[in-house]
């Protein structure tokens, strides 16, 4: 490829931002097509007389299950459809209490647009067809009505190799240009790299079609790396590309992550964009801690960057119409596949809901690291025991971040030539920053498996500016 000048590469993000905004439209116009499906729009104008309503309102109202109500609600909420009141501050986990006493009302302006059907010129809902499969929009809709959503795997079946390939196409550049020699290169201060150059074992739990297990299988020769995921589909792919590339270190095994056992223990495990989709996250990560690590081995979990809160989620996301659309036809999809399911949804797995979660479970160490990756967030942790049990500081982080940094010239260089994250000048300060692994001007753009990517340009950096 051509080497771009710095304007060049401007140009290069605001047309990725505006080619990704299709996208956005694509998932707004499925969440009008669902809600007019459901007669949302009618009944909270006609019906419920615009007042400011709970999801649980209007779930008992449609008779339809009060999470997928939720979902849909603040999808179009992001999307500027509906009006919002923030209730009882709670933490977007997908329980009963998330978001309660958060109301939402339709104006009479939007339902002449998107309700009135008997005498306005301006009503439009009925041109929206959901942009998806016409059998995957039954599927979602059957979802409200029962409360369970379908795996990838139904998916992969309906659609073929396409879906699997899609998200290996999607996630490719990313995890070649940045998940080893950035992100691995940080974890334990380098002692997992250490291990898997010296013949150690790493699963990647959640593989879909494999693309993170043949990088870290051809990056690393001498190592053992699994592959587990319940798509039988997807792992059909990682194991054809393994064979077409000669990779013979590396094996996929179909199967639930919960109840995944093997004859060996990890060095290392990682969940790449996958823990906000599963049913039982929980029990996952207790198996993984319990299970399948060596005392004291790392585990490491790249998840969609949110906040906890729906409202600052609205004030700093500005994917987040495009992420509900995703959540509803995907991610809740997934997370609410079994009766049992916690239903995260794609924002669910959140800094407050992560570090919860995986102490629960049983690690120690839990921190993230900050690669200003404008769309995800990392976290690592230890499973107790072995030479990582005592606490490790924010700082001890920082330094291996920084080796890392350093390690990457290319990297280093094509940061220097950025203007992503100029932010604000600030005055001069005689005290070094550290320096961390950049991952905002990798190749590619960074998001969720399940999704087809992010409004760049209208994200907010974890430093609080607009890109």
């Amino acid at each position: 490829m051509a080497a771009l000048t710095p304007a060049e590469q401007k140009q290069v993000r605001r047309t990725s931002g505006m080619i990704w905004s299709y996208k956005t439209g694509q998932m707004v116009a499925l969440q009008i097509h669902l809600a007019d499906r459901i007669n949302l729009f009618k009944a909270m104008a006609y019906e419920l007389n615009y007042e400011w309503v709970t999801a649980n309102q209007v779930a008992k109202h449609l008779g339809l299950k009060r999470r997928w109500v939720m979902e849909l609600l603040r999808g179009l909420t992001a999307a500027k459809i509906l009006e919002y009141q923030e209730g009882n501050e709670s933490v977007n986990d997908g329980s009963a209490s998330d978001g309660a006493t958060d109301t939402f009302r339709i104006t009479p302006v939007v339902a002449e647009v998107v309700a009135n059907e008997v005498d306005s010129l301006s009503f439009n809902a009925g041109a929206f067809s959901g942009g998806v499969d016409p059998m995957l929009a039954d599927k979602i809709i059957e979802s409200f009505h029962t409360g369970v959503g379908f795996t990838y795997e139904s998916r992969s079946l309906l659609g073929g190799e396409q879906s699997a390939e899609q998200t290996k196409r999607m996630l490719g550049v990313w995890t070649k240009g940045a998940l080893v020699d950035e992100v691995l290169a940080v974890l334990n201060n380098g002692k997992v790299t250490e291990a898997l150059e010296n013949g150690g074992a790493i699963l990647d739990c959640g593989c879909g079609a494999g693309v993170a297990v043949n990088t870290l299988g051809a990056a690393f020769p001498n190592a053992t790396v699994h592959g587990t995921d319940p798509d039988g589909v997807a792992l059909g792919v990682g194991r054809k590309d393994a064979k077409n590339a000669n990779i013979n270190n590396v094996s996929f095994f179909k199967g639930f992550g919960e109840s995944y056992t093997s004859d060996i223990k990890y060095d290392a495990v990682i969940c790449m964009d996958i823990v906000h989709d599963t049913p039982r996250p929980d029990l996952i990560l207790q198996n993984i801690c319990k299970n399948l690590l060596k005392p004291g081995g790392t585990l490491m979990i790249k998840d969609i960057k949110s906040t906890g809160s729906f409202k600052k989620n609205l004030e700093t996301m500005g994917n987040l119409p495009m992420i509900y659309g995703f959540s509803l036809s995907m991610c809740l999809a997934s997370a609410t596949s079994t009766p049992d399911g916690m239903g995260l949804g794609t924002t669910g797995f959140n800094p407050i809901v992560a570090e919860r979660m995986c102490g629960e479970a049983g690690f120690v160490n839990f921190h993230q690291h900050d690669f200003r990756d404008p769309a995800n967030l990392y976290y690592e942790m230890q499973s107790p025991g072995g030479s990582t049990s005592m606490t490790r500081n924010a700082t001890s982080a920082s330094m291996a971040s920084k080796k890392a940094f350093k390690k990457n010239s290319a990297v280093r260089n094509a940061i220097k030539r950025s203007p992503l994250y100029k932010g604000k000048k600030k005055k001069k300060s005689k005290k070094k920053r550290k320096k961390y692994p950049d991952l905002s001007n990798n190749p590619g753009p960074y998001f969720c498996a399940c999704c087809a990517g992010l409004n760049l340009m209208q994200v907010t950096c974890q430093r609080g500016s607009k890109m």
